[in-house]
């Protein structure tokens, strides 16, 4: 899944220090954050998934490390 975009670029609003206040960048960025966690958390289960495999294989001497 791609992560959200910002619509900042070629924004006529916009001025130094804007996202601190602007409405439109806090909804993207709290949606962004979201993102970024569910990509963390997938990505630690696959790494989990990852080691409990390579564990069995070594178990089962298909791993000769």
């Amino acid at each position: 899944m791609l992560a959200p975009k910002t619509n900042c670029r070629g924004c006529t609003k916009r001025y130094p220090g804007c996202h601190s206040k602007c409405e439109d960048y806090i909804k993207a960025r709290a949606e962004y954050d979201a993102w970024k966690e569910a990509e963390r958390k997938d990505a630690a289960a696959r790494a989990d998934q990852f080691r409990r495999i390579l564990e069995a294989e070594k178990r089962t001497g298909r791993w000769k490390k």
